[in-house]
């Protein structure tokens, strides 16, 4: 029988989408840093990893540049609540393996969301192969949608020395059980419980159970899925304090590289 226990304080949120300069379309989402801030504190969420909207895609390498020049001083003004993330984009291979390095440079230690399907991007060819090993190269995180299925495995097995975060418990159909049972050899695969599998029966359970909680991530997708509904079904699937600790701040929190006094 599952332990019973009670949420964290602390909620560690590792896959957020903000407003900060560009403006975000759509109904109520929030248009500045400030907004987006207090909307995940209402949902119990007391950290957050991510960038600003405009870095999902960038026109050209210095509209991406800018972007993450942008998350990391709406970091600066969150006061610690945003962790940065920088982006990188396959289709400027060469600018995004200087901005890995300005990343590292500056405690950054995770890459992402690399969104193919918005960029329109197959995650092939020699551009996108550089970018992935340089980014193990360098021991930063992968934050990477997947849109083929079985693609997860696929990455995790081409690049063993890269660590990637494949979202949505890395399924983009309902074959998650599936998917997250495909990644379960590969130790460099780990996954997010964003998007709508988290509410279906037995999926992050099965998630904590196949792969081991270290390898699950507390993640919202926000500002596109609504959080507090994500934050308490996760916090469900955890089967005890340990476990509950790991999903929902300390996985986020060793991918980031965030010292224990922070």
């Amino acid at each position: 029988m599952a332990e019973l226990h009670k949420p964290l304080t602390e909620s560690w949120d590792c896959h957020v989408h903000f407003a900060y300069k560009d403006k975000v379309e759509g109904p109520r989402r929030p248009t500045t840093l400030e907004a987006f801030v207090i909307d995940m504190k209402k949902a119990g969420i007391t950290r957050a990893a991510g960038n600003v909207w405009a870095a999902l895609s960038p026109k050209d390498a210095a509209a991406l540049k800018q972007a993450n020049r942008d998350t990391l001083a709406a970091a600066m003004e969150s006061q610690g609540f945003v962790i940065p993330v920088v982006m990188v984009n396959p289709h400027f291979p060469n600018e995004s393996i200087d901005e890995l390095k300005w990343a590292r440079d500056n405690g950054i230690g995770m890459a992402g969301e690399i969104c193919g399907y918005l960029i329109k991007h197959k995650y092939k060819g020699k551009g996108f192969t550089r970018l992935m090993e340089k980014a193990g190269e360098m021991d930063i995180a992968v934050l990477i949608h997947l849109w083929e299925p079985r693609q997860g495995a696929a990455l995790a097995r081409q690049f063993p020395g890269t660590r990637f975060i494949f979202p949505h418990f890395g399924a983009r159909t309902h074959t998650d059980i599936l998917e997250i049972s495909d990644l379960a050899p590969f130790k460099n695969a780990m996954v997010d419980t964003s998007g709508t599998a988290v509410f279906r029966t037995g999926v992050p359970e099965h998630a904590i159970e196949a792969l081991g909680a270290e390898r699950v991530l507390f993640g919202t997708d926000y500002i596109i899925d609504e959080p507090v509904s994500t934050r308490v079904r996760t916090e469900l699937a955890c089967p005890d304090s340990r476990t509950l600790e790991l999903v929902m701040r300390e996985n986020l929190r060793k991918v980031c590289r965030i010292p224990p006094s922070q």
